[in-house]
């Protein structure tokens, strides 16, 4: 098997650097994050139970949702699966 190479990095000069943070304060339509950035995380580990599924949800139901429980919106979401279902 081939060894595999890594591309070459070319570290960005104080003037790139300085031209990149330029253009993305001027452009509206980009933003910069200066803050820690949340990442989504399940509240429990799958099992055999669980199936991760995708599912389309209306805006308004999603929102909703969303905002009654804004920690745990799945599992209330499932709750609500499970009552509907008769489980």
């Amino acid at each position: 098997m081939a060894e595999r190479t890594l591309p070459k990095i070319i570290p960005v000069t104080d003037e790139e650097d300085a031209a990149i943070r330029r253009a993305i304060t001027e452009d509206p339509d980009t933003w910069e994050a200066t803050g820690p950035v949340k990442r989504w995380k399940p509240k429990t580990s799958p099992c055999a139970e669980n199936v991760v599924a995708t599912l389309p949800l209306d805006r308004d139901v999603f929102n909703a949702l969303r905002d009654a429980h804004p920690d745990d919106w799945e599992a209330h979401a499932n709750a609500l699966l499970k009552k509907a279902v008769g489980l």
